[in-house]
């Protein structure tokens, strides 16, 4: 028997295969070239961070702060949201076209338990009602205020200004001001 792994062993290094040890969960594995893990799920756990609540992603965000991991599928990396990825790994398929949403708000949490699948309609209502949208002065470039909107209202009710007046005022277009007033825009006002 000591024969057969010994000759196995001189196979190996014959053909260049080397062991490594999987940085996760050690188990031990054998290939021409090392690598740090010997699965995407390894290389996907080594990178989270369980607490008692959320399991934090420590990996890899993309520039609007959701985690990212690079996977090899059909020979090519892609770059894969790490939620849906954990969707996909602990709880199943994802539907084509659904989001992958988040009960607790935190982007770079990847707890099964915080994630279910949903519309573009239910992300945007998820949104809604957690006050999570960007509007009105939180925009960054925001040229307007809470202030500079009820004066624009009042000014166009009172008829004193019509719409493209009212923009050069202001410093915005027509189309902004007919959006103002007819409160599509700024509707929290």
């Amino acid at each position: 028997m000591a024969s057969i792994s010994y000759s196995l062993e001189k196979e190996r290094k014959r053909k260049g295969i080397i062991p490594y040890a999987c940085r996760y969960c050690g188990d031990l594995k054998y290939r021409k070239t090392s690598s740090e893990f010997c699965s995407d799920d390894c290389k996907f756990m080594a990178k989270v961070k369980k607490t008692d609540c959320c399991w934090i992603w420590k990996g890899h965000e993309t520039e609007h702060k959701y985690g990212s991991i690079k996977l090899k599928i059909n020979n090519k990396f892609k770059e894969i949201f790490v939620h849906r990825y954990a969707y996909e790994k602990f709880i199943g398929s994802i539907e084509k076209g659904m989001y992958i949403l988040h009960s607790c708000d935190n982007r770079k949490c990847v707890n099964p338990a915080h994630l279910r699948q949903g519309t573009a309609a239910d992300n945007s209502a998820d949104a809604s009602n957690r006050n999570r949208l960007i509007i009105g002065t939180k925009v960054k470039v925001s040229k307007l205020n809470e202030e500079k909107i009820l004066e624009i209202r009042r000014l166009y009710e009172e008829g004193k200004y019509n719409q493209t007046e009212l923009g050069k005022l202001y410093g915005v277009h027509q189309t902004m001001i007919g959006t103002i007033v007819h409160r599509k825009w700024w509707r929290h006002v």
